[in-house]
């Protein structure tokens, strides 16, 4: 069950991350939080984006046909959280290199391609399940590769 639902985050990502570039680009505002308003969905928002990131981010927030994005960066981490019109929390992304990954997760894929270097990781948060999507190449190939509780599979392969 945890395999198919990693498997489903993942591929939803893939697809949320194409989908995402395309909406902020053509169909997303960009707002502050004073600009947000007191609607109560924006509130909600911001309200449960202060209990999962904190204060003081310098997010910057957009308002997107299907809800609202934040997105802010702290040192190596770029962050993004996604809310539905309702201000409900979605999931979130993380996005750092190999320095910034959690110690076990870098010791299985280090373990599993070991000729292979990272490039970077992409952390998902949805619900109660967290799957990271690690990037690696070598001289011959690259690969994202899914990593959640403990197991690893290949999402993409490619030989160069």
């Amino acid at each position: 069950m945890n395999k198919l639902i990693g498997t489903l985050l993942a591929g939803a990502f893939v697809l949320a991350q194409h989908g995402v570039q395309a909406q902020v680009s053509d169909h997303a505002t960009l707002l502050n939080t004073h600009a947000m308003g007191t609607e109560s969905a924006a509130t909600k928002a911001s309200r449960d984006f202060l209990q999962r990131a904190g204060d003081q981010k310098n997010e910057q927030w957009y308002k997107e046909s299907v809800g609202y994005e934040a997105e802010f960066t702290d040192g190596p981490v770029k962050a993004s959280y996604r809310y539905d019109k309702k201000g409900n929390w979605l999931f979130s992304i993380l996005t750092y290199g190999e320095k910034n990954m959690p110690e076990a997760v870098r010791r299985l894929v280090r373990s599993t391609w070991y000729d292979f270097n990272i490039g970077w990781v992409k952390e998902l948060h949805e619900a109660q399940s967290v799957v990271y999507v690690v990037y690696i190449d070598n001289a011959k190939a690259w690969k994202e590769v899914a990593v959640q509780d403990g197991e690893t599979r290949v999402l993409k392969e490619f030989c160069k």
